[in-house]
């Protein structure tokens, strides 16, 4: 089974959490692929996905909600008949929409969520500027 876990991490939190993960799967003797969404943000999506079975995604919670970048590119993913993800999110104070948002998204793309987590952590506060402002430079704390 090829599984790829995609990850946005911008504190490292969210990283950590998908390296354990992986772990996991290849101790089960998955071939397995971690990707740094800010490394393979400007590819398209089909081309990532290619010859994936089960596909992982990883992503903080900015505001009670999926960072504004991380929508934008859940809606350029290709329609598949009922391919399995699994989602894990990170958040500091509550989860709000993030979950939710993300599989409406998938779902009408055919995508059939399997399991989500979420992980309660350090949190950094997030703040969101004034649409179309927003990229994914702000904020970023690993530079």
């Amino acid at each position: 089974m090829k599984v790829k876990i995609i990850v946005f991490s911008q504190t490292g939190n969210t990283r950590q959490i998908a390296l354990s993960i992986a772990n996991g799967i290849l101790n089960k003797g998955a071939d397995l692929e971690v990707l740094d969404w800010m490394k393979i943000k400007d590819e398209p999506p089909e081309n990532i996905l290619r010859g994936c079975d089960l596909l992982g995604i990883g992503t903080p919670v900015f505001f009670y909600q999926l960072p504004f970048c991380i929508r934008d590119w859940l809606m350029k993913f290709p329609k598949v008949n009922e391919k399995p993800y699994f989602l894990f999110i990170t958040y500091a104070v509550v989860v709000g929409t993030t979950v939710r948002d993300a599989d409406n998204i998938l779902r009408k793309k055919g995508w059939k969520l399997i399991d989500n987590s979420g992980f309660l952590g350090f949190g950094s506060y997030q703040a969101y500027l004034p649409w179309p402002r927003l990229s994914v430079q702000f904020p970023d704390f690993m530079k």
